[in-house]
């Protein structure tokens, strides 16, 4: 996460469509690991 903020805020230009969706995919990992098994 830190470093996707780190990359936007350097201006890393074409990095902010797949700092997005890198977030996405973190996003839905969290979700599926904090489901029970």
């Amino acid at each position: 996460m830190e470093a996707i903020g780190v990359t936007i805020l350097m201006g890393g230009g074409s990095f902010m469509v797949y700092g997005c969706e890198a977030l996405e995919a973190m996003n839905e990992f969290e979700q599926e690991q904090s489901q029970p098994i």
